[in-house]
């Protein structure tokens, strides 16, 4: 797995899972599942300014830092911009240009609960920074151009503002990069004065759950030997977490261009929003893990999921903005995966570590 640009934005993800029947066998964790016990502390500790975990990831944005760009909805008189999030740290922003038929730009915001790599906080080469306080703007220095990109960091949370459309939109007479611009700006606003909006969260919910404190690094390293990996010092809770080896170790049955992003063993978990339910996909294979019913999807080159929802929610707890043809969700679905990838076998051991894992896992939700 790598660093690369998808939809505009420099993200972590696992590789691209094409969904298929999936034939699972006993599962080593099926029964006799260890259980966490909690421990008590007098206090906690203050939360850093500088920690995102529970920022609302669309909270300091508004459709009026797009009103010159964006159409104007007829029923509401406002600029056709809707806001939503599709994750616990992730917003997107879609401008709706003037004019038929539809068209629109996209700005994504990425934030994420670690600090940056060293792709981002020292790549001179790529990017022009400026310090703000606690903060720094990595400035992208060439965009192409259909994408520009702003990264903000701290030592310990970064956030990704990408901007993007397609070659065959309308042309526009203000550039891409001064629309991400506005949206970091917007956002280095409201950390300057640690204003930023937070989401609330019931205990029970997906959103409060530290993905890295879910499993141990024994217990995943006992289903996924990751060859090389080390913990990191400082694991701070997020709402991805990702061990990976460090080795990598591309499969010699395909062609380099299909083994982007699969050269390495990684245990990714993740938390997610969804506005369908996991039934809804016929594509996906059930089985009950640990009293959970969950969803496996997995692709012919050594990736597999296990998915199993949350809580539904309606309304989202957080800052939205939807236009008159692009109503509200009827209902929010929290998600939890965990994604398994093998570079030198196949999806079904990829289905079975991921099963193995969600057994120990699955009792832990909240």
């Amino acid at each position: 797995m790598k660093w690369w640009f998808v939809g505009g934005a420099l993200v972590t993800t696992a590789a691209a899972v094409v969904a298929v029947g999936v034939v699972l066998g006993p599962s080593n964790n099926a029964s006799g599942v260890a259980t966490v016990q909690a421990s008590s502390v007098p206090s906690a500790p203050p939360v850093p300014a500088t920690d995102s975990f529970g920022w609302d990831p669309c909270g300091y944005l508004s459709p009026e830092l797009y009103s010159d760009v964006a159409g104007t909805d007829p029923a509401t008189g406002r600029p056709r911009v809707q806001i939503n999030a599709n994750s616990f740290g992730i917003c997107e922003v879609h401008i709706a240009l003037p004019g038929e038929p539809y068209q629109e730009i996209l700005v994504s915001s990425v934030f994420h609960q670690t600090s940056a790599p060293a792709a981002i906080y020292d790549d001179h080469d790529r990017f022009d920074y400026t310090t703000h306080g606690e903060w720094t703007l990595a400035a992208q220095r060439e965009p192409s151009h259909n994408t520009c990109n702003r990264a903000v960091f701290s030592d310990r949370s970064w956030a990704m503002i990408s901007v993007s459309r397609f070659a065959d939109r309308r042309p526009i007479e203000i550039g891409l990069c001064e629309l991400v611009d506005r949206a970091a700006t917007a956002l280095l606003d409201v950390l300057r004065t640690r204003a930023m909006p937070r989401l609330s969260m019931p205990s029970e919910s997906l959103g409060t759950l530290d993905t890295c404190a879910l499993l141990s690094d024994v217990e995943v390293t006992g289903a996924v030997p990751l060859a090389g990996w080390a913990p990191p010092d400082d694991q701070h809770r997020a709402h991805t977490c990702l061990r990976k080896s460090p080795i990598a170790t591309p499969r010699a049955d395909l062609p380099s261009a299909f083994t982007l992003g699969v050269e390495n063993d990684l245990v990714e978990v993740r938390t997610s929003l969804e506005q369908r339910p996991l039934r809804s996909n016929d594509r996906n294979t059930f089985r009950t893990v640990a009293g959970r019913d969950t969803a496996f999807r997995l692709s012919g080159m050594g990736t597999c999921e296990a998915v199993t929802e949350g809580r539904n929610r309606q309304p989202w707890p957080g800052h939205q903005v939807f236009d008159s043809r692009n109503q509200p969700p009827t209902t929010t679905i929290e998600t939890i995966t965990i994604s398994v990838i093998f570079t030198q076998r196949t999806g079904q051991d990829a289905c079975r570590a991921a099963q193995d894992l969600a057994a120990l896992a699955w009792p832990r939700l909240p």
